[in-house]
């Protein structure tokens, strides 16, 4: 399993242009600013690409073993 981290170079995923150290995504002319434990999230997503990712992969790698609810998995690898 590969890994990211937040001081990784810039990279394409699916037409999306993900820049990890400004916590910055654009597509075309959009950008938007994500906050930190978003990037994490993408950078679990991106380094498995085409894999399924579990819950658990997502709280040990994002959330580093603590306990979260249900809603900040959930809202987390929503948006």
């Amino acid at each position: 399993m590969g890994s990211f981290s937040l001081e990784e170079n810039k990279f394409v995923l699916a037409g999306v242009e993900v820049d990890p150290t400004t916590m910055r995504v654009r597509r075309d002319d959009q950008v938007e600013r994500i906050e930190p434990r978003m990037m994490q999230v993408v950078l679990v997503l991106a380094a498995q690409a085409g894999e399924v990712v579990t819950r658990e992969t997502l709280e040990h790698q994002v959330w580093a073993g603590r306990v979260v609810s249900d809603d900040a998995v959930r809202i987390s690898s929503r948006r």
